[in-house]
């Protein structure tokens, strides 16, 4: 297994991430890429990359809801992007899923496409995070003459709600699939109520799917009074077995080779 998408460069893990990396590895975890949604946690992403090669691969860039919060550089991003050990540019993309997020929506447009031409320039794959803004994101990669390959990332469509009111979960995956891009699955699909995100993941090609934690948040249903952490993919993992009517070991590895794919990172 590789969790695509782990958080280990956040401040809830600045003491433990050792720790967690054992842990992982004991679960049979095998890589961890580390993404990032600011200078600061980009920065943080490197060094533990640096403390754990060819296991922890950071990826840079910042998320759509810190457009005002924190200043945006791309000159900065695309220095730190130019490491070699930087795997992808991310999590970058859109957010109008509370109204002060659809307010900055104009101003997160400008920040994802300058991080989405950088991705193109590196020749390096994107993290997508997406809420609620499934079309206006359709619409920008419609409109660029080359899209950068990826992952559209805690795959998590709400219908009816929001930009994505006209499109079902199946058809929110099928359009990023047509792009080449691969679908993520985290610990909700998982929740009882999630039946949707299950349809989704047991009809998709195997090729076009990874699995993710987002540590520290939405661990998954048996686990959800405790912070994420990578070693808990085991259980998304499970679930999306259990929803294709599969093995164990026929979604652990073949998520672990897309992820080794889309990200080049070094076979185990």
């Amino acid at each position: 297994m590789i969790d695509s998408h782990g958080h280990l460069n956040f401040h809830t893990f600045t003491e433990s991430y050792g720790d967690i990396i054992e842990r992982a590895k004991a679960a049979g975890v095998h890589a961890i890429v580390v993404p990032s949604t600011q200078l600061e946690s980009s920065q943080q992403a490197l060094k533990i990359a640096r403390e754990y090669p060819d296991y922890a691969f950071p990826a840079v860039g910042q998320h759509p809801t810190h457009v005002e919060k924190h200043p945006f550089d791309i000159a900065a991003y695309r220095t730190l992007a130019e490491d070699p050990r930087v795997v992808a540019i991310g999590e970058i993309g859109l957010d109008a899923h509370r109204d002060e997020a659809k307010a900055t929506l104009a101003a997160q447009k400008v920040m994802l496409q300058a991080q989405l031409d950088l991705a193109v320039e590196l020749d390096k794959p994107v993290i997508i995070h997406c809420r609620n803004a499934y079309q206006e994101l359709l619409k920008m990669f419609g409109a660029m003459p080359k899209v950068p390959r990826g992952v559209l990332h805690c795959f998590a469509p709400v219908e009816g709600a929001g930009y994505a009111e006209a499109m079902t979960a199946q058809e929110v995956a099928d359009a990023f699939v047509a792009l080449g891009f691969y679908i993520s699955f985290a610990g909700i699909i998982t929740y009882p109520k999630n039946g949707a995100l299950r349809d989704v993941a047991a009809q998709l090609p195997l090729d076009r799917i990874l699995t993710e934690t987002d540590a520290p948040f939405l661990s998954p249903q048996k686990r959800r009074s405790e912070p994420n952490e990578p070693a808990f993919m085991v259980d998304t993992v499970t679930e999306i077995a259990r929803a294709r009517g599969v093995p164990f070991a026929t979604i652990a590895t073949a998520t672990e080779a897309n992820a080794r794919a889309l990200f080049n990172l070094p076979t185990a």
